[in-house]
């Protein structure tokens, strides 16, 4: 399992290079990971 650190890092360098690319991660996550902002 990817550090939760890790993968934020990963998704800023996304956001700096592909804004769209990104927004498709951001709700990949919302949809398949939901607990994980709940957490937050």
């Amino acid at each position: 399992m990817i550090p939760f650190k890790a993968m934020v890092v990963f998704t800023f360098l996304l956001a700096e290079m592909m804004p769209c690319l990104w927004s498709l991660v951001l709700t990949a996550l919302v949809i398949l990971k939901p607990s994980s902002f709940t957490l937050i």
